[in-house]
Order: C-alpha cells, then sequence, then structure tokens
C-alpha cells in the first residue's frame, strides 16, 4: 500500500473518498478498475518503479494509471517521483488527479494543466501524465 508521507492525516479521507469517486467512474465506464488504500473488490495495483499507483484501470488496450493527490501534495517531490516513475510505463497514460477545489471558485480548467506540469517540474513528460479533477461531493471526475 502506497501513501504520501507529506498528506496530513484529516486529508486521507478525503483522498480515499476521491479514489472511491474516480474508480467508480471508470468502472462504469468500462475499465477495469484496481484501487489502493480503500479495499476494492479487485484488489490494489502492483508497485510500478518502486511506487504502488492509487488506480489501475485497463480496457482492451488502453491502460491508465491514476495517482489522486489534495491540494498540498499535488506539487511534492513525493508525487513528482511518482508520476516520473509511472510515465516510463509503455503504453499507459498516466494522470495526477487533483480536487476541483485546489483551481478556486473562478478556477479556468483549461489552465490547470499546463501550470501544474510545470509547477511539479515535468513539462517533458506531458506527452505522458495529464491532470484530471474530482469533486467527490458531486461525484464529477473531468479527465
Amino acid at each position: 500500500m502506497g501513501g504520501n508521507p507529506s498528506r496530513a492525516i484529516g486529508n486521507r479521507s478525503y483522498h480515499d473518498q476521491m479514489i472511491t469517486v474516480v474508480a467508480c467512474n471508470l468502472e462504469t465506464r468500462g475499465y477495469f478498475v484496481q484501487a489502493d488504500h480503500v479495499g476494492w473488490r479487485n484488489g490494489a495495483p502492483a508497485s510500478i518503479n518502486g511506487h504502488t499507483p492509487d488506480i489501475m484501470a485497463i480496457k482492451g488496450n488502453q491502460r491508465l494509471i491514476l495517482e489522486v493527490e489534495d491540494c498540498l501534495t499535488y506539487s511534492d517531490q513525493h508525487t513528482r517521483d511518482q508520476l516520473t516513475a509511472f510515465a516510463q510505463v509503455s503504453g499507459c497514460q498516466v494522470y495526477v488527479v487533483i480536487p476541483s477545489v485546489c483551481i478556486g471558485p473562478e478556477g479556468n480548467e483549461s489552465s490547470v494543466e499546463p501550470h501544474m506540469l510545470l509547477n511539479l517540474g515535468i513539462w517533458e513528460l506531458a506527452d505522458k501524465v495529464s491532470v484530471a479533477l474530482c469533486d467527490p461531493y458531486t461525484v464529477t471526475v473531468t479527465y
């Protein structure tokens, strides 16, 4: 089981709620889903290059690796290390999933991805790493 050592204890349940929302969303879209931290029925993903992703989803030839973070952890070194490790897997699209509240009430979703990838210092991985937004209260995910 993976975990970000920077995540505050109070944010862990919010993080786990987001994992459940994203996993359910992908499952309803026809993916086979494995999810860490939440006791998911298909189990947790295997470790990849020394890191365990929060979610692995497979549908046909499409493989997704998703790492769920909160507003305080999405740009830390641990997240950067995870995304860099996951981006090395050929044939996978990697997503960092953040709460939609991280972009603020008047946030511009189209500017989130370039800003975040620059913030993370992984702009060179832009062809492999994308940003998704999740609101666990409205149960919505935007990829």
